[in-house]
């Protein structure tokens, strides 16, 4: 629990974040900001010492990408990624595909451009609502089934590991799905922090037993072996379950097809708005597979700006949060999510590789944090290299200032 004087200083450095932001908006950008709300540690009860600010950043047009910004504020330790979104991004995430949908579902706002914009977020939210509230059918099920084929893909591809980094790498994927596939099939989202998922997932009703303790035996794992029978083992009881599910509901097999669409209706889907990342592209979403070109692009300020900021800000903290904490589930898929990030820049840019997951030791969790530092300061020198300094600031004042003569 941070101290009441931890709080205020912290409450009051978002404060000012918030209204550089939204003194910007106004002054640049006049009619392209919608809403702004704060969701995510500050609202679960979350919060600690090094918390970041997650917030809701709404936007009407492109332009107001101009608003987001990454930084790290040296007085603090804690870095900040202020991420914008389209009304299309919010209408993806109410399309309920993914569990991890907490800042369209319980962002508090904190300011709005009225209440046309007010009444638009309502009604994205009561179609999740409707989905959650109605007779479980079909189409819910085939939601979470979608999900738990990701982890199956995840598992095939642990199964063909012969180095323990691969396999937990493989692993802490095929984790992440199922957990995510889990909460789809009791149709829940994410309302807490990853610190204590094992407390929401125990919650659901239909979830394998011992669910969380055999997520931390395979986190625990040390052998190549033992990792992966423990996630098949885990695979096929989450499959068991979903049987179940299917049994006591009286869906048919053949309601589980591939072919999922559920409630979208193709015709009314708008052109993803550029800048939009998609679900496999958030920090906390799903993560990717491995894939590999030939026509990478050279790394250049404008193609990596702001990454190092972000993998900073979404992951530095939860790995020392860990150690002090003795959470391996935590520690294993935060370094996981700092390994598929570099991935994906590294499917397109040009950057060295990173052996991530060999930092992982379920015995050592400091350890791994120093690991993830270390990985941040080689990643460093890309930006150095491609003519960019790292977004640092001595305290928040300094940051708001700095942003707000920087025209875009």
């Amino acid at each position: 629990m941070m101290e009441i004087n931890e709080m205020n200083a912290a409450k009051a450095r978002n404060k000012r974040i918030i209204d550089a932001i939204l003194r910007k908006a106004e002054r640049d950008l006049p009619g392209v900001l919608d809403l702004v709300g704060i969701y995510g540690s500050f609202m679960s009860g979350d919060v600690h010492e090094k918390s970041d600010l997650d917030l809701l950043i709404v936007i009407r047009t492109p332009e107001g990408y101009a608003l987001a910004d990454g930084m790290i504020l040296d007085d603090v330790r804690i870095g900040y990624d202020l991420y914008c979104m389209t009304w299309h991004g919010l209408a993806e995430e109410a399309r309920f595909r993914d569990p991890n949908i907490s800042r369209l579902m319980d962002a508090e706002i904190v300011w709005s451009a009225g209440d046309e914009v007010l009444q638009k977020l309502e009604a994205l939210r009561d179609q999740v609502r409707n989905q959650q509230s109605r007779p479980y059918g079909a189409a819910d099920y085939e939601a979470a089934a979608a999900v738990l084929d990701e982890a199956k893909q995840a598992c095939r591809m642990l199964m063909e590991q012969d180095t323990l980094a691969g396999a937990y790498r493989w692993a802490a994927r095929a984790l992440n799905s199922l957990e995510n596939a889990v909460a789809m099939l009791n149709r829940h989202y994410f309302r807490l922090g990853g610190r204590r998922r094992y407390q929401e997932l125990r919650q659901l009703v239909h979830i394998p037993v011992d669910f969380c303790e055999k997520i931390e035996e395979i986190a625990s794992a040390q052998s190549i072996s033992g990792i992966q029978n423990g996630v098949k083992g885990l695979l096929d009881e989450t499959a068991g379950c979903f049987e179940q599910v299917q049994k006591f509901y009286g869906l048919q097999a053949q309601d589980a097809g591939e072919n999922f669409q559920g409630d979208h209706d193709p015709a009314q889907e708008e052109e993803k708005p550029a800048g939009e990342k998609s679900d496999a592209e958030k920090p906390d979403g799903r993560m990717l597979d491995d894939r590999v070109r030939d026509d990478k692009k050279p790394a250049t300020a404008e193609n990596l700006r702001g990454t190092y900021e972000e993998m900073y800000s979404n992951w530095r903290n939860k790995m020392y949060l860990a150690a002090e904490t003795g959470d391996r589930r935590l520690s294993l898929l935060t370094l996981a999510s700092l390994d598929a990030m570099l991935q994906e820049i590294g499917e397109e840019i040009d950057i060295p590789d990173y052996p991530v997951m060999e930092i992982y030791d379920p015995d050592d969790l400091v350890k791994n944090a120093e690991g993830f530092d270390r990985i941040l300061e080689e990643y460093q020198k890309v930006y150095e290299k491609a003519g960019m300094a790292v977004n640092h600031f001595p305290d928040v004042d300094a940051w708001a200032e700095a942003y707000l003569e920087k025209k875009d």
